[in-house]
């Protein structure tokens, strides 16, 4: 998506919110386009590569092409550095330099000769490789680390490993880690992408390296808009609950995606500041909260996905509590957000409260004890990594973070992320995982439930029940026929209850205090 302003920085904000409601969400979008090649930054950027005994084979040649693809097409104003590292971390050049023909050539000469063999000093290689920033210098700094094995040189412990590194980076260094395989500990590795605004990527034994990272390279070569801060002008208008927390960089032909809540109405600037083309540069767009916007109802539940999926990464970074769980299972149920950890919390959840079964959201998951002892499965994991280091690492490990990330990135306006329903259904073929989930079962997860005008409803057999009726002890209830004359009396009475209705002749629908009971008389 393209900027639709002749402005360096298009900035948009979109609205939702129901009429009378206290606070509403928004989605603000900013993109600097396709940018000229005056605009695109110069970058210092660091291969940091594992070459330890367990890359033998192929992982290491893959990662080999993937480093020589991501040399021959670096930037000519740009530095870079090489290092390898296995029991000890060795640098090609000690120091950052420029990206000419003989420095490449020399590089790639280096690449072609590793060998497999050593441990794996992780915490020497990024010293080394945050080492050679200098600390007045205003170029985008990224590292590109390659790894597919647990520390086991030198510092080994993952909190020392990752208060190291921000002990090191005050110079907003960039670590985009990658870890190959399932033997890595996601958490440090996440962690320390987290800390330095970068990401985490994990490749299968069955994934190609190569292409993985080339098409990586080719998203984040050219950077033009970095160290971001967001800022609205309207004290009158609070915004909370951002996603993503800390703002990434923007590349070239990206689009910066921020999902929040607000209260408050009217206009307000948004300012986003930070370094555009090497320079200090702030950019600023009138815009305005919307007091009513009740058509985009499609932006609230892209926002609880991001919540939820970030309260579920906390659960399984730093452990569970009682408000984190609480919170997940409440979003989770009134925004039909649908995963084997939230599907397990809602049960859970329903039966310490005794709902009447015939309220309950997922039935029949409830009563396939296979699938409920996966998803309990699955939620457990998430406690086993935070009190134990030994659990973070494995093909259970890499699933809890590939599906974190999915839901803390989703940005389809389905609520349901991608990276999720893959993982789901491609689980039986990964024995490490043990995971368990068949293809089938991974897409009753993702039909088992709708939003309609920001109202969740589960499917249990034929009928649709709506997630609200639960939360209402006394509601009266009614019984109605469908395409009876009863049928149409309520629609005629509650027009705004279309859409709702549009679920289907079998429907348990509330409202205003009131349950309607709808049936075809063949359920």
């Amino acid at each position: 998506m393209f900027s639709r302003t002749p402005n360096p920085l298009g900035i948009d904000l979109i609205c939702s919110r129901k009429a009378g409601a206290d606070e509403g969400y928004f989605l603000l979008l900013a993109s600097p386009g396709l940018s000229a090649p005056a605009t695109v930054q110069p970058k210092d950027i660091c291969f940091v590569l594992d070459t330890s005994g367990s890359m033998a084979g192929a992982k290491l040649e893959q990662a080999k092409k993937a480093l020589r693809f991501c040399l021959a097409n670096i930037n000519p104003d740009d530095r870079f550095e090489v290092i390898r590292f296995a029991t000890e971390a060795e640098c090609q050049f000690n120091a950052l330099v420029p990206a000419d023909k003989a420095n490449l050539a020399k590089a790639e000469a280096a690449v072609a000769a590793y060998k497999p063999i050593g441990g794996t000093a992780i915490g020497e290689a990024l010293g080394k490789a945050l080492a050679l920033r200098k600390s007045d210098d205003k170029r985008p700094y990224l590292v590109i680390f390659l790894t597919d094995g647990l520390p086991t040189i030198g510092e080994t412990r993952e909190d020392p490993l990752v208060d190291e590194v921000k002990k090191q980076n005050s110079t907003s260094t960039r670590i985009f880690a990658f870890g190959i395989g399932h033997d890595v500990n996601t958490h440090l590795l996440d962690r320390i992408a987290a800390e330095t605004k970068a990401i985490s990527q994990y490749v299968s034994d069955k994934e190609d390296l190569e292409v993985k990272i080339s098409n990586f390279y080719g998203k984040i070569k050219e950077p033009v808009f970095c160290n971001l801060k967001l800022a609205f002008t309207n004290p009158d208008i609070n915004v909370t609950q951002l996603y993503p927390n800390n703002l990434p960089d923007l590349f070239n032909g990206d689009m910066l995606v921020v999902f929040g809540r607000y209260a408050g109405k009217g206009a307000s600037a948004a300012k986003i500041s930070g370094l555009f083309n090497g320079q200090p540069r702030e950019f600023a767009a009138d815009l305005s909260f919307a007091e009513s916007a009740p058509n985009n109802d499609y932006i609230p539940q892209l926002w609880a996905t991001r919540r939820v999926g970030w309260l579920l990464d906390e659960i399984r970074l730093h452990g569970e509590s009682a408000e984190l769980k609480d919170e997940v299972t409440k979003l989770a149920r009134e925004f039909g957000i649908v995963t084997p950890y939230t599907a397990y919390l809602i049960l859970e959840d329903e039966k310490k409260r005794r709902v009447p079964v015939a309220l309950r959201n997922m039935q029949e998951l409830e009563g396939d004890t296979r699938v409920y002892a996966q998803a309990a499965k699955r939620m457990k994991s998430l406690h086993a990594e935070a009190v134990s280091e030994s659990a973070r690492s494995g093909g259970s490990a890499v699933a809890n973070s590939a599906s974190m990330a999915g839901m803390k990135d989703q940005s389809d306006a389905s609520p349901y992320a991608p990276a999720v329903r893959r993982e789901l259904a491609k689980a039986d073929a990964r024995e490490e995982s043990t995971i368990g989930y068949r293809a089938s079962q991974a897409q009753n997860y993702a039909t088992q439930s709708r939003n309609l005008d920001g109202r969740a409803f589960y499917q249990n057999g034929k009928v649709w029940t709506d997630s609200t009726a639960q939360a209402r002890p006394d509601l009266r209830q009614v019984n109605i026929k469908f395409n009876s004359d009863a049928y149409f009396a309520l629609l005629n009475q509650h027009p705004a209850a279309t859409r709702w209705l549009s679920l289907g002749s079998n429907l348990d629908l509330v409202i205003d205090g009131t349950l309607y009971q709808i049936r075809d008389g063949e359920t």
